[in-house]
This record gives structure tokens, C-alpha cells and sequence, in this order.
């Protein structure tokens, strides 16, 4: 199983972004298999990506780390899009500031063992899928959030979970 460590929002921060994705026309947005169009519901930032939860003793030690982790300031600096590789969409995503206590903590989480992230981190939040053909412009001059309120952290699994056997209905 791959685990990962985010910062979810609280709901008035989640307030604060929809009124960004209020703006986008829904003929722009786009739907991928299981997400699509605005996703500000499920708004977090993903601090760490890859962890190797092998056994239940890494899992142990994931959740160990995750609830000794300190608060993070988020703030947001611009609005950009990443392409997603052959997708017909691209995610809009709102960048934050990138500080050395993002440093430290991913610094401290890459002890756990992981798989090799190739890709540079760039702290940021999906906001929405839109089409390729969606442009920035289009969101006229935006008032970003001059800062997030962020949750507790948490450790999520990627991808499916095992099944457990019901054993119950058995005959």
C-alpha cells in the first residue's frame, strides 16, 4: 500500500476557494474517470507522497509521525495549471509559498520508507479539472486568500484497500 500525508482545509477556507472556481464556466470544466469539474470539497495539500506502508509496524510509525507534526502556514501566491500527462484536461491549482517548515517536515517524513519521487514538490491545492483549452485569463484578476486554515494532518491510503474476508456469510 502507498500512504500519503495531507493538510486538509476547514470549510471556510473551502468557502474562500469556491468563489475562485465560481468563476469558471461549466463548459470548462472537465471529468476524468472518477473526479472531475470542481473539486474544492476534497481541497488539501499533499505534503508527501510514496510512503511504503509494507507493514503494519511502517503504518504504526506513519501515524506516529503524522500526529506529531506542527501546524503549517498556507499561503497562497498565484493560480496556475498543471498539464496531466495525455488527459483532455488540466488541473487548475491555486501555488503556496513554499517555506523552509515545508522543507523540515517533508525533510523528516522522507525517514519513512518510500518510493523515489522524481517529480520536484510544489506545494499546491487542485481546485478544479478544466479543459485544455481553459485559460488563466479567463479568471479575470483574481483575490486570492491571503491565508488557509488547514486541519490536522492525516495519513490516507492511495488507491484500493484490502478487503477484508467476511467470514460471517461463509457456508
Amino acid at each position: 500500500m502507498i500512504g500519503y500525508i495531507e493538510f486538509p482545509l476547514t470549510e471556510e477556507s473551502k468557502n474562500k476557494l469556491r468563489k475562485i472556481v465560481a468563476k469558471i464556466n461549466l463548459k470548462d470544466f472537465c471529468f476524468l474517470k472518477r473526479k472531475g469539474g470542481d473539486v474544492v470539497q476534497k481541497a488539501h495539500l499533499t505534503l508527501f507522497f510514496g510512503i511504503n506502508l509494507k507493514n503494519k509496524q511502517v503504518f504504526k510509525e506513519a501515524q506516529n509521525v503524522v500526529e506529531s507534526l506542527p501546524p503549517l502556514e498556507l499561503t497562497p501566491e498565484r493560480i496556475a495549471l498543471f498539464k496531466l500527462g495525455k488527459a483532455k484536461c488540466q488541473a487548475l491549482v491555486l501555488i503556496l509559498k513554499h517555506t523552509q517548515k515545508m522543507s523540515q517536515l517533508r525533510e523528516r517524513l522522507s525517514t519513512l520508507p518510500h518510493f523515489t519521487q522524481n517529480k520536484k514538490f510544489i506545494p499546491h491545492i487542485t481546485l478544479a479539472y478544466v479543459d485544455r483549452s481553459f485559460q488563466i485569463e479567463n479568471l479575470d484578476k483574481l483575490n486570492l486568500p491571503e491565508t488557509l486554515n488547514r486541519l490536522k494532518p492525516q495519513l490516507k491510503i492511495y488507491g484500493p484497500r484490502e478487503k477484508k474476508r467476511d467470514k460471517t456469510n461463509r457456508h
